[in-house]
């Protein structure tokens, strides 16, 4: 994070509030068109500012791109490191507090994860890998988070351990989804239904 705040610092000298509104009209159009398609001119007008300021801070269209997934990828990650620090060595547990830290991410920016999804999947050559560089370092970092540290003891079969992670992981990330697909259903539903499925696995995976 250190060396975007140095690289962006024009972009970082904004307002907290000025900055969502430009990320978030970044993220929203890059979804929507994918890097070749997007329009800068629908960036600046949803964020509400000039092209030029745009380009004060960016340079280009494709820094703008590039910051963009790299910043949402830090703020992936720092949901799943803060998780750490909360829980010891229960993987469950620490799966429950990511999936609630990114509800509460996605209330800030609510296409965070659709436009991830879309940088990984992106195939122009110009920054497919540059992309696939920051997807290299990040993917390494989450990988240290699932797998550090883990009190296997709590498993009911330790030699399965690896599925039993891969198979909760997805399975929340597949709610999470559905819970965001869901218009009518609040945060504090969501989070529930996060828990309830939390239960689930600690009677079946666990001891």
């Amino acid at each position: 994070m250190d060396h975007l705040r140095e690289t962006y610092c024009k972009f970082f000298a904004l307002s907290y509030e000025k900055r969502t509104l430009i990320i978030n009209a970044g993220i929203e159009e890059f979804v929507r068109g994918g890097y070749d398609k997007a329009s800068v001119n629908a960036i600046v007008e949803a964020a509400g500012i000039s092209k030029g300021s745009l380009f004060f801070y960016f340079e280009s269209k494709k820094k703008l791109y590039l910051f963009l997934f790299e910043y949402c990828e830090y703020l992936i990650i720092e949901n799943a490191r803060k998780s750490m620090h909360f829980v010891e060595g229960d993987f469950i547990a620490r799966m429950q507090v990511t999936m609630h830290q990114n509800l509460t991410l996605l209330e800030t920016h609510p296409r965070i994860f659709a436009f991830v999804k879309a940088c990984k999947n992106e195939n122009d050559e110009n920054i497919k890998a540059l992309i696939e560089d920051i997807v290299k370092d990040a993917d390494e970092k989450i990988l240290a988070h699932d797998y550090h540290q883990i009190d296997k003891t709590l498993f009911r079969d330790e030699n399965e351990i690896e599925m039993a992670i891969a198979t909760i992981k997805a399975t929340l990330f597949n709610v999470t989804h559905s819970c965001l697909s869901n218009s009518s259903m609040t945060l504090y539903d969501a989070n529930n239904e996060i828990d309830r499925y939390i239960h689930f696995f600690r009677k079946h995976f666990y001891k």
